[in-house]
């Protein structure tokens, strides 16, 4: 089944929220382009230079995308979610559908980040309990308290880190 190349840039812009037409070059948006370029190779019948031109790039840069997919797929979880679904619906042939299938997947994805935390915050508690062998106190409230307080997107750096810090102690 042949798809528009115009559908697959706008599924993959709804789903991250960037526009892949941006001169930006960080490896956040060129991940994603490179999905999008693998997804346009694989669903459609157009030329590496018309891929390209749709979000303002040429065909080596496309080739480079390509290349660059599978490193993609394997960093980026959000990116790998969004090629899967993407690659379902149209195997599925509900990409009329996709939107919907947007949506779940959105919020598969924030229930799941949602998980994540608690699942941390739970287990930092029981991992600074151990090491108190006490019961909770208010200075574990309040380092609580101030993980609650940390920015969604600083999380994942917050979490690393702290994982680091307790198996050092």
């Amino acid at each position: 089944m042949t798809v528009q190349l115009e559908t697959i840039k706008d599924y993959i812009e709804a789903n991250i929220k960037v526009s892949l037409k941006k001169k930006i070059r960080t490896r956040d948006m060129a991940y994603a382009r490179a999905v999008y370029y693998k997804l346009a190779k694989r669903y459609t019948v157009q030329s590496l230079t018309s891929i390209g031109k749709l979000v303002g790039r040429d065909h080596a840069t496309v080739l480079h995308g390509l290349k660059l997919f599978d490193e993609a797929v394997m960093y980026s979880e959000p990116l790998k979610i969004v090629y899967d679904s993407f690659s379902v619906n149209v195997e599925n042939k509900n990409l009329e559908d996709a939107d919907s299938n947007m949506l779940d997947i959105k919020k598969l994805a924030e229930q799941n980040k949602r998980l994540r935390r608690k699942v941390f915050k739970q287990n930092l508690e029981i991992d600074i309990l151990k090491k108190q062998k006490i019961e909770p106190t208010n200075k574990t409230e309040e380092f609580i308290d101030l993980i609650n307080s940390v920015d969604e997107d600083k999380l994942d750096m917050l979490y690393t880190r702290l994982d680091a810090i307790v198996k050092m102690i």
